[in-house]
Parts: C-alpha cells; structure tokens; sequence
C-alpha cells in the first residue's frame, strides 16, 4: 500500500490522496529530481502549510512519501539495509514551507545518521524556487561525517547535478566491509516512561528505569535513549502528547533505533496511532516481556504457555496488523512458538487459543495427579517465589547441591523445576522453583501460567525470596504479594527469605513480622543452616527432652512415648516408671501432659 507518513490527522482526504499519488511519479535515471516533481512538490506545500518529503531509489522510484509540521519531517523506516559504512541508497526531497531553502541542522544530521544519498530541501518564494542539497564526502574510505553543501541554488542548476555520477564516485572512495547494517548484532531501542498523575516518586522513576532496562537487555537489546514525560493522565490517541512525540521522532533521526519501547500498557489504538505516526515499531512493557518469555521457554507447557499469552494479547490487536508487522518485519515483539500465526484471522486465532487451553488443560490435570502421587508419599512440597532475579534458582541449587540454570537476568527460570532436598538424616522436603514475579505482571501471563503457578498452590509452605540489597525490595516485596493474592495463595504459611546479604554492608534490623523470616547469601552460604532450621521445625518441630512419671497401670502411656519418640532412658521404682524422652513437639499429645515431671 502506498502510505503517506506522518501527521495527516488534520488534512482532507483529497489531499491525501494528491500526496498518495507522489508515488506514481518516476525520476529519469540520472537526474536528482524531475522538474514535473518539483512543481507539485512545492504546490502541495503552499496548499497544506506543511513539510512533505519523498524519499526516492537510484532508479527513480518514489519509495516513501511522508508529512511533517511546518518546520520537520523526517524518514518513516529506519531499518533500510545499506552496506556497512556505506550509502543507503535513498535520497530524501523535502519542502520547506516558509520558503527557506537552506538546510537546517536536523537535515544535515539525517543525511549523516541515515547514510543518506543526498538531501534536498526546496523553499519557493515570489522569486521562484531555490534549493540546497548536501551529501557525505568520505574520508580515507569512511564516511565520517564530513560532507559537501551547495546552497542557494536555482533549480536549472539542480537539475544539471549528475546524480549517479556522484554517487559511483563517493562508492568508489568507501572501504565495505560486506554486511548490512540491518543484520546487526543487536537491535537497538528507545524506551518511553510515563508518569500518570504525579504519584511517582523521582526514586520510583528511576527504578522502573532500571527496571525496564535490564527487561530490554534480558530481552538481548540495546537501549541508545530513554524519554520520560509527567502526565495527568494519558493521551487517548497517542498515549503521550504532541511535543513530546516530535521530540521522539528527532531522537529516532539521532539515534536510529529498531524500535520504541513504552513501559506503560497501550491499547491497540494507541499502539497503531504511534506506530504509523512514528514510522517506527512501537511495543509496550507487555510485549516486552512477552518477547522475553518467548525465547526463555524450553519445555512444551512453558512455550504453550508463552503462545497463548502471545496470542490473547494479539487478538485485539489484530486491525491493521497484518500490514503493519510485514512492514516492520521481525525482531523483538514478534518471537515465539507463535510468530507464524500472528497475520492470521481472528477466527484462526480463536480455534488456535481453544487448543492451547486444551492442552494446557491436560497439562494442569497431568500435574494435579503428579502432586496426588507426592502427597500418598506424605513428603512436604515447598514453593520458591519472589521477584525475577531475587536468587530463586540460586537456592535451589544451594540446597539440592545441583546446577540449575542461575543467571543474573529477569526471568531465567519458566519451567517449574523441583529437587527433593534432605535437611538432615531422614528428613526429606520436595522444593520447587517457580517462574519469577514482577511489578504489573501482565494479566495475560498470569492467566496463561496458571498451570506452572499450581505448583504454589499445591505446596504446604511457601519460601518467599526478596534481593535485600536491591533499593526497592520493599517494593518488589509488595508486587509479589499482589501476585499471591491473584493466585489465592496467601493463606500459605510464609517463610520470608533476604537473599544477598552479602551485598551489604551489614545486616539490617528488620521490623517485627508476622511471618518467620531469615537472612541468607546463596553466594556466601551465610544463613543456609538457619533456613533449613526453619523448614524443619515448621515441618517437624522442635524435639524437646523430658520427664515422665508413668504409673505402672498406664502401660499404654509408656508405649505411645516408645512410638511418638526417643525414649533416653527408664528407671522403674516401686510406684511406676521415670521416662526420660526427646520427643518432637509435632509428636507431643495432649494426654502426655499430666504425666510430665521435668521439661
């Protein structure tokens, strides 16, 4: 499809199909621009009072046709393959609308960051039509920066340029190194922060730039900017406002990112709205970290698990997409088990997503008969939660003495993982690693890993797993419990868990709480012992040593303490027997109590 880029919000549709019909004109080879091109490029201009620039190929096809404001417009693709170091063969015409035929700043920056062929800016007054031009000049085979301007010309002599001439001479000069700059190693994004209504605290800010950071680089990207805007509350069209969207599209010219990434949730409007403005890919935090769950999963449930997430996500999402996401290709936001699916019909994706949860279904029951089996074998089963990146893994490994996968990124562990761990002899505890948790979880991955997510709820205990060194601990304590409550988990016994104590510089005193709590390094080992302490006495008590006095008619008493302890030692005497018993409180019973003599 022929598409106009940019703000055509406020033309008529007559226009915009003038504009759309720019793409019908073809320049003779050779030539910078036609004089036919020239004509309705400026009368287009006067009509609309804004920007318009084509961006044309070496044979003289009108490739992009894009609207700006009254002072800028710039290049809607930015992943344009060219060589390494060299040219991307397009060469952009733009108008200037106030008549001004010199090249701004901004112009010259484009030409240098896109690697442009040329650019050419056209200012018509009542003495005619003039122009400037530019493009880079290498320098010992590179392109540098350095380039050439002519100024002020009249289009008889714009029109004399010999462009391809020019450009086989530059070429001839370049030094390649044979790949596109397309296929680099890592794509390359801008991240978008908003804050709604002033709650946000400046240090929350910047932990959920952080936060957003690490997801990107988890995700294998490189973030080259991040934009912050306070708001009262969000765009409907656009989600942010006008200025700072311009102010993205310059940083986009700067900086050529593969795409924009918002931390805030954007309906499918306003994710298309800024797309097709921005000419750009544009995804949210949940695209983000579905991506990243996209190339996490291993198992079969875990990239079911992903790909029905994808896909609930997708499906309002579908108006318009199929162009779009042929248009902005792969990368990140379209990896997966999934991504072959995601152009189809709603009514595909509809019968897909009812046999995901079939599937999982059979999973969810498969693992329900899994945990019957451990209960018939009356082992305890304890879940690790906590934040992505809390130490989860790296428990695990502590306490079992394995090596499972431990890396210092968000969310390295999707499949359930468990390990039978002995505390001490003949005492033995199932412990299961769960997927990491995270602020504003999205609901579609909570839905979606309901099935893994059982595994908390089927245990008798859960091992909370906070990074006590992190800033914001407290925070990402409270996230997690939200999660908890959305999975109806919070009546679970809790033992809270600070891991990497030895990243501070001392140990804090923590505030009175109702759930046991201890402080571990699963680095170190510091505070191993004590936690499995705490797991053993919530499972099976303290064993206490005590004195009984068990007359000689209640033979039956001496038997039950033979049977619920360690019987030490027994001395009869002429009214009965003096027992002396280590017993496990769990073992105590009632009926015990009255033949107690010494504790």
């Amino acid at each position: 499809m022929n598409q106009v880029w940019g703000d055509v919000s406020s033309l008529r549709n007559t226009v915009i199909n003038e504009l759309e019909e720019l793409y019908t004109y073809k320049v003779p080879i050779g030539l910078i621009i036609s004089h036919e091109l020239i004509e309705i490029l400026n009368y287009l201009t006067i009509k609309i009072g804004k920007e318009i620039a084509v961006y044309i190929d070496r044979k003289g096809n009108v490739k992009y046709v894009a609207v700006g404001s009254n002072q800028q417009v710039t290049i809607p693709e930015m992943w344009i393959k060219r060589k390494e170091g060299g040219l991307n063969g397009l060469r952009c015409i733009h108008t200037h609308p106030n008549g001004n035929s010199n090249l701004s700043s901004a112009d010259l920056s484009a030409l240098n960051n896109l690697k442009l062929d040329m650019i050419v800016a056209l200012g018509g007054d009542e003495k005619g039509i003039r122009c400037s031009l530019a493009y880079l000049q290498p320098t010992k085979g590179e392109l540098t920066g350095n380039f050439t301007l002519l100024s002020e010309l009249d289009i008889a002599t714009l029109l004399k340029i010999p462009f391809l001439e020019l450009i086989k001479n530059i070429e001839k000069e370049l030094i390649y190194t044979g790949y596109a700059v397309g296929q680099k190693d890592q794509e390359e994004v801008i991240l978008v922060l908003v804050e709604i209504q002033d709650k946000v605290e400046t240090n929350e800010m910047e932990e959920a730039i952080n936060e957003l950071t690490s997801l990107a680089e988890t995700a294998g990207l490189k973030v080259s900017g991040v934009v912050t805007q306070r708001r009262i509350k969000p765009d409907n069209s656009f989600f942010i406002g006008k200025g700072k969207i311009e102010e993205i599209r310059l940083l986009i010219q700067q900086k050529k990112p593969d795409c924009i990434i918002f931390n805030n949730s954007l309906s499918p409007a306003q994710q298309n709205n800024l797309s097709e403005f921005l000419g750009i890919k544009v995804l949210d935090r949940t695209d983000l970290i579905l991506d990243i769950f996209a190339q996490r999963a291993r198992s079969r449930e875990g990239k079911l698990q992903v790909e029905l997430a994808q896909l609930n996500y997708l499906l309002p999402r579908l108006i318009g997409q199929g162009t779009i996401l042929s248009r902005l290709g792969g990368g990140v936001g379209t990896r997966g088990p999934g991504e072959t699916k995601l152009e189809t019909d709603r009514r595909h994706i509809r019968k897909r997503i009812n046999y995901l949860k079939e599937q999982l279904a059979e999973v969810k029951k498969n693992r329900a008969i899994q945990t019957k089996n451990r209960n018939k074998n009356a082992v305890p089963q304890i879940a690790l939660v906590g934040y992505t990146n809390a130490g989860k893994s790296s428990l695990l490994n502590t306490l079992a003495d394995e090596n499972i996968l431990a890396e210092d990124k968000l969310f390295a562990t999707l499949d359930p993982t468990t390990r039978s761990i002995t505390l001490e002899e003949g005492i033995r505890v199932l412990v299961t690693d769960t997927v990491g948790f995270i602020k504003d979880l999205p609901h579609q991955l909570i839905e979606a890993f309901k099935a893994t997510l059982e595994e908390a709820k089927a245990s008798d205990l859960l091992l909370h797993i906070i990074d006590i060194s992190n800033p914001n601990w407290e925070n990402q304590k409270n996230s997690v419990n939200k999660v908890l409550e959305q999975l109806e988990v919070t009546d679970k016994p809790i033992i809270l868990v600070y891991n990497k104590v030895d990243l501070l510089q001392e140990t804090p005193i923590m505030p009175p709480e109702r759930q046991e709590n201890c402080f571990i390094s699963t680095k170190t080992g510091e505070g191993i012992e004590q936690l499995k302490n705490l797991i053993k006495d919530h499972f099976f008590g303290q064993n206490k040593v005590l004195k009984f006095f068990i007359p000689f008619d209640k033979g039956n008493i001496l038997d039950k303490l033979y049977n619920s302890g360690k019987v030490l030692e027994v001395v009869n005497d002429y009214q009965g027997y003096n027992v002396i018993v280590e017993i496990n409180e769990k073992n105590f019973v009632e009926e015990f109590k009255k033949y107690i003599i010494m504790e």
